[in-house]
């Protein structure tokens, strides 16, 4: 049986000879749409606010948040014919900009790259071909070391990448990133951890002192109680 790679380069020799045409909704998966705010995808989702995850404060309020179907929980018999084993949600300032989704294998076995790029043409439009160089290149996939680019889209706006990763459980990887919120959230990303190796030695200082005191606190609270039940 044809390996993925192989089906995949495949799949891209074909794109080259398509005729692009332009993608139809790449604002959106589902009913997830880019520039979403953090309370509406999680009310989508079904997540609670306490699963949303800080990563920055400053210079921007960049947040994640993760959800998996319920029939992936432990122990669910939930019954569906959906391969969306993950869904993985990233804000810059409460604004949807990256939605990474993993479709597991379960549902998606036999199935070829290019049965994956017929099923997102139907929604999205033909995808770019491999050889076009003009529009927004697409940052590499999240939390994977290694993927196979498969198809991509792209209004300009916003780009819409299908990978197979490498060393993954998953066999397919869709991405959709709003170009320029994007933009926003690395600068802001790079500029937080400048801020934070700035600041790390001003911290490690709070941070010792801190343990000093609750140290202190606590040999007090000790003393006081052993000096109350001492008996010579």
């Amino acid at each position: 049986m044809p390996s993925l790679r192989v089906l995949a380069t495949g799949a891209l020799c074909a794109l080259t000879f398509a005729t692009g045409a332009e993608a139809q909704v790449l604002s959106q998966y589902r009913a997830y749409r880019m520039g979403s705010t953090v309370a509406e995808v999680s009310a989508l989702a079904g997540t609670r606010a306490e699963e949303v995850r800080r990563t920055h404060e400053r210079p921007a309020l960049l947040q994640s948040l993760q959800s998996r179907p319920a029939r992936w929980s432990a122990g669910s018999s939930t019954p569906t014919t959906d391969a969306v084993q993950e869904l993985r949600f990233s804000f810059y300032n409460d604004q949807l900009y990256r939605l990474v989704v993993d479709y597991g294998r379960e549902r998606t076995e036999g199935m070829t790259a290019a049965d994956v790029v017929q099923a997102l043409t139907a929604t999205y439009g033909t995808p770019l071909s491999a050889a076009n160089r003009t529009t927004p290149r697409t940052p590499p996939p999240p939390d994977t070391e290694a993927a196979t680019l498969l198809a991509r889209w792209s209004d300009g706006s916003h780009v819409l990448a299908l990978y197979h990763p490498e060393a993954y459980d998953a066999v397919f990887r869709l991405m959709l990133v709003d170009v320029r919120l994007e933009g926003l959230a690395r600068r802001a990303e790079a500029e937080a951890r400048k801020l934070d190796d700035l600041e790390a030695p001003q911290r490690e200082r709070a941070r010792l002192k801190q343990e000093a005191e609750d140290r202190r606190a606590a040999e007090d609270k000790a003393r006081r109680e052993n000096n109350r039940l001492f008996t010579p």
